[in-house]
């Protein structure tokens, strides 16, 4: 894991957003990755149990393809809108989310 807080550490956050208003909360950091298919991907939880996704993804230096900032009610629907790849099996992975289906 490669996160700025240590995992469980609840304090003030500030995080951009290229849409608008920056949003101010307190909570942890789940996770802060960058892998190739997804980007850069900061995922939070508030006091409050919501969840904060920060996305930034690039696929040639000096031009941006997602700059998104996303809050939902749990970390698998924010996940859920990545695009399906390696990146989001290892987020789902390192937050203990099924990496798998099982079919009978």
């Amino acid at each position: 894991m490669n996160t700025a807080t240590t995992p469980g550490e609840v304090r003030d956050h500030i995080v951009d957003n290229p849409g608008g208003l920056d949003l101010v909360f307190t909570g942890e950091k789940l996770l802060s990755v960058n892998y190739h298919d997804v980007g850069s991907v900061q995922l939070y939880r508030t006091q409050g149990g919501r969840y904060v996704m920060r996305q930034r993804r690039s696929s040639r230096p000096g031009f941006i393809e997602i700059d998104r900032l996303e809050i939902g009610q749990s970390a698998e629907q924010l996940l859920d809108l990545l695009v399906v790849g390696l990146g989001v099996t290892a987020m789902r992975a390192e937050l203990g989310l099924d990496t798998s289906i099982r079919l009978d």
